[in-house]
């Protein structure tokens, strides 16, 4: 699996302007956009969804406890 790094190496940007593009946070010329999909396209990236909600903290998931008997001392 492709990572940002590998993106990085392929494209010829750094990894932070790779992140800046992939999460949509700021702007970056059209032209650098293109290469870096097209590249994370070719390496076949996929976002790696359990470390972005490690990273922002929030699981979006809920836990439910529910107590069993059990038999027998």
């Amino acid at each position: 699996m492709a990572t940002i790094k590998d993106i990085a190496e392929k494209s010829g940007y750094s990894t932070a302007t790779v992140s800046r593009v992939l999460n949509s946070q700021r702007n970056v010329d059209k032209k650098i956009q293109d290469e870096i999909f097209a590249c994370a396209k070719e390496l076949g990236y996929r976002p790696n969804v359990l470390g972005q909600l490690l990273r922002k903290q929030d699981s979006k998931l809920i836990m439910c406890v529910v107590p069993t008997a059990a038999s027998g001392a």
